[in-house]
């Protein structure tokens, strides 16, 4: 389903609407990475196909081969608004990758607060941990990143400074 990659990866609302008229099923997974459409849009910040596919009542949460969401992709590349769409859509803000890896920890590592703060609306728990001895909390990997307005937004939502 080259189509549907290009199209989700090119953010073509109007040709995607086209294709799943025509019978293309837009939860079809594109690659052996058993990535979504609503992964690409996620990873390339198409908010309009993002839309679309949301329109559609896909699944929100479909799992890649890593066990990544595409709110975790959205959370990867930095795509708040993308983040924001994806909750409001349902996105589970908990969900736990490969090595229990949540969007906190993510946008803890990339400093992005906003992102932090829509989490927590979502109910995004402040503790969790991950990392291959299951040891680091999205604080430990703020600090180790240098994010100082990520600390603080931490350390008042509750996080353990012990």
């Amino acid at each position: 389903m080259l189509q549907l990659y290009s199209i989700a990866a090119y953010d073509w609302a109007d040709h995607l609407e086209r294709l799943v008229f025509l019978g293309c099923d837009p939860e079809t997974k594109l690659s052996e990475q058993l990535t979504t459409a609503l992964h690409i849009a996620a990873i390339h910040n198409c908010k309009s196909v993002m839309t679309a596919l949301l329109d559609m009542k896909v699944s929100v949460d479909p799992t890649d081969a890593a066990k990544y969401t595409p709110l975790l992709h959205a959370a990867e590349s930095n795509h708040s608004d993308l983040l924001s769409l994806l909750l409001r859509a349902g996105a589970n803000a908990n969900h736990k990758a490969e090595q229990d890896v949540m969007a906190l920890h993510i946008v803890a590592i990339k400093g992005n607060t906003q992102a932090a703060k829509e989490l927590f609306v979502y109910g995004s728990e402040i503790e969790p941990s991950a990392g291959e001895h299951r040891t680091l909390t999205p604080l430990h990997l703020a600090a180790e990143h240098n994010h100082s307005d990520m600390i603080r937004l931490l350390v008042s939502r509750g996080a353990n400074i012990e």
